[in-house]
């Protein structure tokens, strides 16, 4: 349910959502146990010609016991800014979260056997800065995005917690195709969010675009991984690169054709294997 609209150079959006576990679920007694999450959206053109906006927005989310994401509470209060100077095309968020996680095996009490239980609070970050500008017939794009994490996988403290990382879901937040999802049938990535599992992230990601033809673009496209703090004694993710072209066949209907290469870093383990991909996508999306 939501109520989105307009006033002068003001626009909102208020929004309910319930969330339900369970469905499909062999545990009759999941089903019928709820979530709730409120958001909430105030964006304002400081400009009359719109090339400079500033946005506030404050989500809540909130999960009963009994369910896979156990006794959860969630906050999420965030700035946005966008605009236009000197055929630049920018944006920027910084975001503050902080909740309980209840995330674990509960026993038939709702009790937490493993994992963690509510009192495990925490207080993370998010910031973003990405800029955009055409060259000639070249599209250039870049962004930088860092979150806070823990300094273990069993410390709750400074971690950033995305919605993503939450629902297992990724979002499609980076220019990359291996360590992120790229498009709605991508499902054999390294599922990166922002997030990083609670390790925290410091990415620098780059993108050329251009018409190749009046159906086809092209794209290249890297981006370089770091956590903010250490998993297997490394905080070295690693590297992609990439290139794809998309066809554009008639109105919301494309082809995507392309590969990508990623070299791992030891965060992942020791000596990680290089991963390939040669993919296709044919969408029809609005």
């Amino acid at each position: 349910m939501a109520l989105l609209g307009a006033r002068g150079r003001a626009s909102y959006r208020a929004a309910y959502l319930r969330l339900i576990e369970g469905v499909g679920s062999s545990e009759a007694r999941s089903i019928g146990k709820n979530g709730d999450l409120i958001l909430g959206d105030l964006v304002y053109a400081l400009r009359p010609d719109d090339e400079l906006r500033l946005g506030v927005h404050l989500y809540y989310l909130t999960v009963g016991k009994r369910l896979p994401l156990g006794d959860t509470e969630e906050w999420w209060i965030g700035a946005t800014m966008a605009g236009r100077q000197a055929e630049i095309d920018w944006d920027a968020f910084a975001i503050l979260n902080t909740g309980r996680l209840g995330i674990g095996v509960l026993d038939d009490a709702g009790r937490v056997v493993s994992g963690f239980d509510r009192s495990d609070a925490h207080r993370g970050y998010a910031f973003k800065a990405e800029a955009a500008r055409t060259i000639g017939p070249v599209r250039a794009s870049v962004q930088l995005l860092y979150s806070s994490g823990d300094r273990d996988e069993a410390t709750i403290e400074d971690r950033f917690v995305s919605p993503e990382g939450l629902f297992g879901t990724e979002g499609y937040w980076a220019y990359t195709h291996i360590f992120t999802a790229n498009g709605p049938s991508d499902v054999n990535d390294l599922a990166v969010e922002l997030g990083n599992a609670g390790a925290g992230i410091l990415t620098l990601q780059g993108r050329l675009t251009t018409l190749l033809h009046p159906r086809l673009r092209g794209e290249l496209f890297g981006g370089w991984f770091r956590a903010t703090h250490s998993r297997n004694s490394s905080r070295d993710m690693g590297s992609e690169i990439g290139a794809m072209g998309t066809f554009s066949i008639a109105e919301a209907l494309s082809l995507d054709v392309g590969a990508a290469g990623a070299f791992l870093g030891e965060f992942f383990g020791s000596n990680p294997d290089r991963l390939y991909e040669v993919f296709t996508r044919f969408q029809f999306q609005y």
